[in-house]
């Protein structure tokens, strides 16, 4: 079994493990698939977020005012967000590739043990 094969392994058995549920498989390789996107605040701009993902890569994830938050559980409001948390957004990718958030799950530490988080880069250790 091959590190991919493994990993979806983990993620098949344990989907719903992520800051607010979900369905992990929805992710893709690159941290950003379909209607998810996964990966930890690089910067926080005005118009969005840039998450660095699992595999290293940074992606930007547009939000807007109808784009609602949670940190920790909690809801919350935009300016709460801060680089170094961990996020799960749902929304939508555009034709052009552009993902844009209805809905932005922050985590302030790595979630630990089985699930999407745990291919982030020092999860589990």
């Amino acid at each position: 079994m091959n590190r991919r094969q493994a990993v979806l392994g983990v993620l098949a058995g344990a989907g719903a493990v992520l800051v607010s549920g979900g369905i992990a498989l929805a992710h893709g390789r690159d941290g950003m698939r379909g209607h998810h996107a996964l990966g930890q605040i690089a910067d926080v701009a005005a118009d969005g977020l840039t998450i660095t993902t699992p595999q290293g890569e940074r992606r930007t994830l547009r939000t807007t005012a109808d784009t609602r938050y949670q940190l920790d559980g909690t809801s919350i409001t935009r300016d709460l967000l801060a680089a170094g948390q961990y996020v799960h957004a749902h929304g939508a990718s555009d034709a052009a590739g552009t993902f844009t958030a209805s809905q932005i799950d922050a985590s302030t530490s790595l979630p630990s043990g089985r699930g999407a988080w745990h291919i982030m880069p020092g999860a589990g250790r």
